[in-house]
């Protein structure tokens, strides 16, 4: 079967039947390059005595790849670990999936209230109130900590990929088109820029063999501070970015950053470790958000702080607005200069400051025979954001934007502000190249140059050469 990108899906799927008759597609919610969503009601729901309002459902609808092409094994991936997950109540559960000859259309809850970066970061729905962010937060560790304990990890734990209830109250993890149930990885770059940690980046690690688990509690951190102060606390976390680089040298760095409280940096420091394995785990990072008495300083500490904490009190926080933007600035320039390296260590383990000796492991100097190396890629607009729906890939994408509503990564939001994904390469394969050549039938296809060392498509081709290793498929 020829592969067919989601661009050439037909233009308009509402009003259309699909499960015999059973479900009805009504609106799209969101679309991406690897499928449309659409909110469908049960036909056999509607209007009746028992149920006047018709049960909602979303349905993403994804051109049919055949089972022994990559895409399939990918497709089939996303639905096999997306159904074993679904057994908790904050996982968006997959009721059935549909095939016709074309088609693979796979039917979920529907989430009305969008999704929690919508909710939580551009509505502020959560900002300065300590209740709702233990509760919501409390939900994501407990789903994260249910797919752990079945064997999953997620690989793609983002805002855009939780979704929110109604009353904003409850949330569901979403979007398995990344997941994996392995363990130990070589998928490097899988999932979205901010939220990656250092050694699924890799480069500073010597592409070294990195933790799936350790990866999505990394995630769970960055998570925790969007939903503190409506911000991440770095761009990408290697050495080449200055705020990760500012933490390297003083993991105290985030207060004089970021409005939150020395509890709340105390837990961040816990998952924040460079060294995967002195993180804290779930279960602990449950227990201290639940005996933590604040996340947000008070008015008076917020006047008293730097003028970037200030700042970014003021862009989040429900309060009258102090400009600060030109003291800001004049700080930021004053901080320019890179963090500089202490001498070599005598275990070859470059020294920072403040750096215990279990995160100093990872700090090597990378073996330049190892892998290719490369630096970190230049960041697309907010107005070139891909997606990854199911564990396929664009040629330009690694991560997926969600959409509103759904349970997939698909956008249809220009002009979201969350993380922005890097301008990469087709990986130099043979196998990636034909399926590049079939994208072109529908104009999608960018020029491919070859290039060596992981790149998004390399992450997805990995993960199923792994989950085929295990016998899976």
């Amino acid at each position: 079967m020829r592969v067919v990108p989601s661009a050439c899906l037909p233009s308009d799927f509402a009003g259309q039947l699909i499960d015999d008759g059973r479900l009805r597609l009504v609106e799209v919610l969101g679309e991406g390059a690897h499928g449309v969503v659409y909110r469908a009601v049960e036909e056999s729901s509607a209007g009746s005595s028992s149920s006047p309002e018709p049960k909602e459902y979303a349905v993403k609808i994804q051109v049919k790849a055949d089972e022994t092409t990559l895409l399939g094994q990918c497709q089939a991936r996303e639905i096999i670990t997306h159904k074993i997950a679904s057994d908790h109540p904050n996982v968006v559960t997959l009721h059935k999936v549909i095939e016709d000859d074309w088609f693979v259309f796979i039917v979920t809850d529907y989430c009305p209230g969008g999704d929690l970066h919508t909710v939580a970061i551009e509505q502020r729905h959560y900002a300065r109130d300590d209740t709702l962010v233990k509760k919501i937060f409390i939900q994501i560790l407990d789903a994260v900590q249910s797919i752990h304990d079945h064997g999953i990890y997620h690989r793609d734990l983002k805002p855009e990929n939780i979704l929110v209830s109604a009353d904003s109250n409850e949330i569901y993890l979403a979007d398995f088109g990344l997941a994996t149930d392995v363990l130990k990885s070589t998928a490097f770059r899988c999932g979205s820029t901010y939220y990656m940690s250092p050694e699924c980046i890799g480069e500073e690690l010597n592409f070294m063999r990195y933790s799936t688990e350790k990866a999505d509690i990394w995630a769970l951190g960055i998570i925790l501070v969007n939903l503190m102060t409506g911000r991440g606390p770095w761009e990408y976390a290697t050495t080449d970015d200055h705020h990760f680089s500012q933490y390297l040298a003083d993991n105290e760095h985030l207060l004089s950053v970021l409005p939150i409280t020395a509890g709340a940096n105390e837990i961040l420091k816990g998952v924040f470790k460079f060294n995967p394995f002195a993180r804290i785990s779930i279960a602990e990072m449950r227990e201290q958000i639940l005996a933590l008495d604040t996340f947000f300083l008070t008015d008076e500490e917020i006047a008293r702080s730097t003028p970037l904490v200030r700042h970014a009190a003021e862009q989040f926080f429900p309060q009258p607005a102090v400009s600060v933007s030109k003291e800001v600035g004049e700080v930021v320039a004053d901080t320019k200069g890179s963090v500089e390296f202490t001498s070599k260590a005598d275990d070859g383990a470059a020294g920072y400051p403040h750096i215990t000796p279990e995160d100093a492991y990872a700090l090597v100097s990378p073996d330049p025979k190892a892998t290719p190396l490369f630096r970190a890629p230049s960041l697309l607009s907010a107005s070139r954001i891909f997606t990854i729906g199911s564990a396929s890939d664009d040629s330009n994408s690694t991560s997926s934007e969600s959409s509103s509503g759904s349970c997939t990564g698909s956008s249809g939001a220009a002009s979201s502000t969350g993380p922005i994904t890097p301008e990469v390469q087709w990986v130099d394969n043979a196998d990636m190249f034909s399926l590049c050549a079939s994208l072109a039938v529908c104009g999608l296809a960018s020029s491919a140059q070859k290039q060596m060392g992981p790149t998004p498509i390399h992450c997805l081709v990995q993960g199923i050469e792994e989950i085929m290793g295990m016998g899976v498929f």
